[in-house]
């Protein structure tokens, strides 16, 4: 099963990965401003009821039922960022697969 994450977590991961990237162009011939960043997450949204019933006899007899029943909604998210830097600028940011070497 997946594992939850909520949209925070989500960002903090984006913004250490452009960190990233940003602390690998510094000195690189090419580097790229990052106008806008576009996220889209998926949110689910759960419902479960659950109940049951039994009896039992003695040690050795367990006669029991259980119902479930849930409801699973699905909504979409898109964010735009405009990453900048503690400045308030825009940032640049590289890509290390099509540097120049």
């Amino acid at each position: 099963m997946a594992e939850n994450v909520t949209v925070a977590d989500a960002i903090k991961e984006l913004r250490a990965q452009l960190e990233n990237a940003q602390r690998e162009g510094v000195g690189k011939d090419l580097r790229f401003l990052a106008k806008s960043v576009e996220v889209e997450l998926a949110i689910v949204f759960k419902s479960e009821i659950e109940g049951g019933a039994g009896v039992k006899a003695a040690w050795f007899l367990d006669i029991s039922g259980k119902t479930k029943a849930a409801d699973e909604t699905t909504h979409k998210v898109k964010l735009v960022l405009e990453p900048v830097g503690s400045d308030g600028k825009p940032t640049l940011v590289s890509d290390k697969e099509h540097e120049k070497e």
